[in-house]
Formats: structure tokens, sequence, C-alpha cells
């Protein structure tokens, strides 16, 4: 093993509270939306590729309209990441730290473009990453961009820790182990391992 590739939402923080502020704002710019959205909402949707979010929750709208609201929503989203950030995973900037003295480190999400940087930016690490990648600036799902980074950086033996059985599947689709983050958002029963807490890293590498 010679590199962990993180995922972001529900393994590293849990943006939801700031999510749904920003979204909130955006969508009163929008008289032909019906509905309000809910914590429950924002939670549902984490994990997934993020040009698919506007179905999902806006199946309503013509689909130009989905994309109209959708770029708003993430264009507010990430200013209000940079100016509030979220809440990170407890001790997550300490074992960072220690793991990137240890071995590579990378992000890849299926957010949109900007969100990482804005995570790294609000909490200054971007020092401690090699490299990330997104659905938002390739167009691409997960498997993908693990394998754009893999490529990228000549990645022999990376592993992928992850909190979603989606996270598992783009491991698996790369050939390479995965680290269920169970505190995160969703299920992964076939993860080769499995974490309660990141510290549990410290031990494993």
């Amino acid at each position: 093993m010679d590199s962990l590739i993180f995922d972001l939402d529900g393994t590293l923080w849990d943006s939801t509270n700031t999510v749904l502020m920003a979204w909130k704002k955006a969508l009163c710019e929008f008289k032909f939306i019906k509905k309000d959205i809910s914590r429950d909402d924002i939670e549902g949707i984490f994990g997934m590729q993020y040009s698919l979010i506007g179905e999902k929750l806006f199946p309503y709208l013509h689909k130009s309209e989905q994309e109209q609201v959708m770029h708003r929503c993430f264009e507010c989203e990430n200013e209000t990441i940079s100016s509030h950030g979220g809440i990170l995973y407890k001790d997550i900037i300490e074992v960072l730290n220690v793991l990137s003295t240890r071995y590579p480190l990378y992000i890849v999400s299926n957010c949109q473009p900007g969100y990482i940087e804005a995570f790294l930016n609000f909490y200054r690490l971007h020092d401690l990453f090699k490299d990330h990648e997104c659905a938002g600036n390739t167009g691409l799902p997960k498997h993908k961009n693990i394998e754009i980074v893999i490529d990228r950086n000549k990645i022999n033996n990376p592993v992928y820790i992850g909190d979603t059985a989606s996270d598992y599947d783009a491991a698996k689709k790369n050939g390479i182990p995965f680290i269920h983050a169970a505190y995160g958002f969703g299920k992964a029963d076939a993860a080769d391992f499995t974490i309660t807490t990141p510290r549990d890293l410290l031990s494993m590498f």
C-alpha cells in the first residue's frame, strides 16, 4: 500500500448544516420552486454524482430549470463553505497530519467544482493532500475519477476510504481495497475494513 485516497462528505467532515443554509438562500431566488429543502434532502444526496442531484430533488422542473437551480445552489454552497466551513469529524486534522507523514494523501469526491478547494482553503489543509479530483471537473463517475488520480500520480497500491456502498463500488471497479468510514452517512457491508472513528486509521497505517 503506497497511498490513501479519501472521499470527502461523510468521511472527512459533515457539511450538511452549511449546505442546507446555502441552498435555502439560493432557492429563495426562484419563484418556481414548490417545495422547501430539508436536512433529510441534503443528507440523501451526499455521495451522488453532482449532475444527477437536480433531477432527484426537483423532478417537477424542466431539465434546463434544474440546471439553473443547481448551478446557483452549488455556487452559493461554495461561497458559504468558504466562510463557514462544516463539522470536521473528531480528530480528523490530527489524523491527517500524522498520515501525511507516512503516505501521500488524495481526495476524490462526487462534488461540484470548487467544493474540495473550499474545504481545503477553510481549514488550510492544502499542504496535506497531493492531488484531488471531482465529478464536477470531469463529468465522470467516481470510479473514473479515482482512476484519473491513480494514473496522474503514478500510484501503484492505493486504498480508498469512504462511507457509502457507492464508494465501495468505485474502489472495487479499480481493484483496490476499501475502508468503510462507519461514522459517516451510509453503509458498506462488503468493505474490506471498517473504522468507527478517523483515529482508527492510525493503528492501520
